[in-house]
């Protein structure tokens, strides 16, 4: 005999229930490969910027921060302290004098409170590092704190104190003006870099080529030239894998 009308209904419901969370799965996985796999910290972020991307956000007392490649914060000013959170990535700073609302920039389990006017942010892993390129700033995380002079670099960690400032490295802040600026540094550090603002994977694979030592300024909009000086400066071929990756060795 058919099934009555109530046995089709819960049948119906049942199946109902089986595919509403299938659904919501499914429509959480698109979400996350439309947006990426930090959906938390989009969701945080005022400002972001995707891999190869650069943007100025000038805030409402005056201050500009410079986002760097794929780079988020989010800015909570209140009456007596301005925030900017660095949810991720590399900004550079420029703050408008307000002794009454001390600018602070919290990234990586500490803190970087302006004492002048500019200095740069990068998170990188479990370490942030800020260099300081006008007056001073005091680095602070939950093991101490020190104040950063001008032209100096320190790192921190959410468990290790900010190290000693060292003379910060050159061309620091080039990126602001789209440039990458070396100074004797390995050719896989230099790739790394270079990588950051390029649509598809670059990297040096060997250990005589990733030791190559270089100096010189490529602009950050020119990966695939920059890539093409390498190998008439240095020696080293490059091969372009399928799908767009880039190989550089020996």
């Amino acid at each position: 005999a058919p099934p009555s009308r109530r046995a089709r209904v819960s049948a119906t419901m049942a199946r109902a229930r089986r595919w509403v969370p299938a659904a919501a799965a499914g429509f959480a996985a698109t979400l996350v490969l439309v947006l990426g796999l930090d959906l938390p910290v989009r969701i945080q972020a005022d400002a972001i910027t995707r891999p190869g991307e650069q943007r100025s956000l000038t805030l409402d007392d005056g201050s500009v921060i410079h986002l760097n490649t794929d780079t988020a914060v989010d800015v909570a000013y209140e009456p007596g302290r301005r925030t900017v959170r660095l949810l991720r990535g590399e900004a550079a700073f420029t703050v408008a004098p307000d002794a009454a609302r001390p600018f602070v920039v919290e990234a990586g389990g500490g803190s970087t409170t302006a004492l002048g006017t500019r200095f740069v942010v990068r998170r990188q892993g479990a370490l942030t590092r800020v260099s300081v390129t006008e007056h001073s700033v005091r680095a602070a995380s939950p093991l101490g704190a020190i104040v950063v002079p001008e032209d100096q670099t320190i790192a921190y960690g959410p468990h290790r104190a900010p190290s000693a400032p060292v003379a910060s490295p050159a061309g620091v802040d080039a990126w602001t003006t789209g440039w990458l600026v070396f100074e004797d540094r390995p050719l896989s550090e230099v790739v790394e870099e270079i990588a950051r603002y390029s649509p598809t994977p670059m990297t040096v694979i060997g250990p005589s080529a990733r030791a190559r030592r270089i100096s010189g300024a490529f602009r950050i909009d020119q990966p695939t030239r920059t890539v093409a000086r390498l190998e008439q400066t240095l020696g080293v071929r490059s091969t372009r894998l399928p799908g767009g990756a880039t190989l550089i060795h020996d």
